[in-house]
């Protein structure tokens, strides 16, 4: 449906606010991971699987405070209600306020500080098994690194869709606009007319942000916005009654099939710097 849409640049919308907050946050982490592994003993000679994960923990806070927003903004982006990372951070700071951007900070850190602990553990553990003698190569960094991508990605899965559900939670009319759009024979999916400069467009009654905002403006009738979820057990407890225990999995393959190659990627290309580095520094 996007594709038709908007085009195949449907699929990158949101992008380049990745490539924004993704320099800061990364440096940031690598450089508070080495520093906690060397404080916690993990680069030793026995393996310290605890200190490893305490220090891909502490390094996840510090990631996050650069990303969530980001995050937030690039879902929001990725939604298709906005013209661009400035008219969706205007948009979000005027109806929602400056909190919005960090809302879900603390799911996200419940969620990756986990992720962040079993990813750097698994990777120091495989790396160990597969050289012993710590003479790394290619190979055995992206072995590792795939290994350690595909574990924490698969044991936080319920934790990232939660995460996900709160910052893309719709807006959703009140139920009095609802009935009277039913009784007039539509489906409360068709209640409402967005207009642009190319003419209206029809656009479903669950409204993000900037949606409702336009709708609010431009409509007949003024919907009443609530937020969907109140937190994260809210959340949780919502998505089990309405699609099951599985529903907290949903996603899990394409996400594995995302994060195991993207970490040993990521990770192989900084092992290999890192000793570029140490050999010509």
């Amino acid at each position: 449906e996007g594709l038709r849409g908007q085009g195949p640049l449907r699929l990158w919308r949101g992008v380049g606010t990745m490539f924004m907050g993704c320099v800061p946050a990364h440096a940031t982490y690598f450089s508070v991971l080495e520093a906690c592994k060397a404080n916690f003993g993990a680069n030793g000679a026995n393996h310290n699987v605890i200190g490893a994960a305490l220090s891909g923990g502490i390094a996840t806070i510090f990631h996050d405070v650069f990303m969530t927003p980001m995050d937030v903004i690039k879902q929001r982006l990725q939604l298709g209600y906005y013209h661009g990372i400035r008219d969706c951070v205007e948009t979000i700071y005027r109806t929602e306020g400056f909190r919005s951007f960090y809302r879900s900070f603390p799911t996200t850190l419940f969620m990756n500080i986990p992720y962040g602990c079993i990813m750097v553990a698994s990777n120091e553990s495989v790396k160990r098994v597969i050289k012993p003698n710590g003479d790394h190569t290619t190979s055995s960094y992206l072995v590792s690194g795939s290994v350690a991508g595909a574990a924490a990605s698969a044991c936080t899965t319920p934790l990232d869709v939660i995460k996900t559900r709160l910052q893309t939670q719709a807006l959703n009319v009140s139920k009095e606009a609802k009935t009277s759009s039913t009784s007039m024979n539509h489906s409360p999916f068709q209640s409402f007319t967005i207009f642009k400069r190319n003419g209206p467009k029809p656009q479903p009654a669950i409204f993000h942000s900037n949606a409702a905002t336009r709708c609010t403006r431009y409509c007949s009738e003024k919907p009443e916005v609530k937020i969907q979820y109140r937190g994260f057990v809210d959340a949780a407890k919502q998505i089990c009654a309405a699609e099951g225990w599985g529903g907290l999995f949903r996603g899990v393959f394409p996400r594995l099939l995302v994060n195991s190659p993207s970490v040993a990627i990521s990770w192989t290309t900084y092992e290999m710097a890192k000793r570029w580095l140490n050999n010509n520094g």
